[in-house]
């Protein structure tokens, strides 16, 4: 009898560990399940982590690039400015290279003074425009030295003639009023 009461003891124990091991089995399984849900989600809760710095860092980039954006539109419109006063005094000069040819040197002296304006007020400090400020100035020179010339060759006409004044030939006024005007203008006269 104490045979059959091990057997059946026996029995039972392996009965209980085969129900049981079925339940550590699916018990295991189901842990696993769940672990690689862990996993997944840690996975996708980084991400998001990832994705909301990024966000963050963007909209704070954002907040930064407007007022950059602003700078660089006002100095590209500065340089815009720049240049379009550039190419007036470039314009200017050959304008008052022109006049020079002409011998309109009232009128070069005036081309030449609205250039050097802008020279010396806008432009002061543009390196490239050293020479063609000292250009501008001989130039100027030159006109107002031609322009004195001119005065006193028309004094001279209209003063000597030889005939005592008697027959006088006068310099018509449309001559002399420029070079008064570009004379005047130099502060020359």
């Amino acid at each position: 009898e104490a045979q059959a009461h091990l057997d059946a003891v026996e029995g039972a124990l392996v009965a209980q560990l085969r129900d049981s091991s079925d339940d550590f089995f699916d018990a295991l399984g189901d842990f696993r399940a769940l672990w690689g849900q862990v996993s997944r989600t840690g996975a996708q809760v980084r991400a998001l982590r990832t994705k909301l710095r990024d966000t963050q860092s963007d909209a704070v980039e954002g907040t930064m690039r407007v007022p950059r954006l602003a700078c660089r539109q006002s100095n590209v419109v500065a340089f815009a400015s720049t240049l379009r006063q550039v190419k007036e005094v470039r314009d200017a000069s050959e304008k008052a290279r022109a006049l020079m040819l002409a011998e309109d040197f009232p009128e070069t002296c005036r081309v030449i003074h609205e250039a050097r304006e802008t020279l010396d007020g806008p432009l002061k400090g543009v390196a490239c425009l050293k020479h063609t400020a000292h250009h501008l100035a001989q130039f100027q020179d030159l006109a107002l030295s031609y322009m004195g010339n001119q005065w006193t060759a028309l004094a001279v006409i209209n003063a000597w003639d030889g005939d005592g004044g008697v027959g006088r030939r006068s310099v018509p006024v449309s001559r002399i009023a420029p070079l008064v005007e570009g004379l005047r203008r130099a502060g020359r006269l």
